[in-house]
């Protein structure tokens, strides 16, 4: 692992990452009963105040698994790719991402992605190994978030 390429060893991040991308679970309209009416409200807030607000959650280190459901889908899509929550995942593909989440089921209905899930998992600092949520990474993207952890340690 410690001589794969952090960078060009890893082929097609996004996909990888979208393969452990989750549907919500069925219940998860019931979970966001509570926290309907602030996710309907933040986005109305001024940028400013919701760049602050965010701001303070990043950059993320062993979020908890358990999801709120505070905020939608769009909310937490938009905070992977921003590549402030996940800071070792700057290359990201923003309009693969943009496309899994406009996927459609056979109904022709839009499939309810759980980012906030992944977004969680990929915040922990063991995401990769054998009991981790992802431990079939690239051993270059394992390489990196191991760079990207000793170098926050020093600062």
């Amino acid at each position: 692992m410690y001589e794969a390429d952090p960078y060009d060893g890893i082929r097609d991040v996004t996909s990888f990452l979208l393969n452990h991308l989750q549907p919500m679970p069925s219940d998860h309209e019931a979970q966001n009963l509570t926290h309907r009416d602030l996710n309907k409200s933040f986005p109305r807030l001024p940028n400013e105040l919701c760049e602050m607000v965010v701001r303070g959650l990043y950059p993320i280190e062993n979020f908890s698994l358990e999801c709120s459901r505070t905020f939608g889908p769009d909310f937490w899509l938009g905070f992977l790719v921003s590549s402030q929550v996940v800071p070792w995942l700057w290359d990201l593909d923003r309009e693969e991402c943009a496309r899994k989440q406009r996927t459609k089921d056979e109904d022709g209905d839009t499939i309810a992605w759980d980012w906030e899930l992944l977004v969680r998992q990929l915040s922990q600092t063991d995401v990769f190994e054998p009991t981790g949520g992802l431990p079939d990474a690239p051993l270059g993207l394992r390489n990196r978030r191991r760079i990207w952890r000793i170098l926050s340690d020093i600062k």
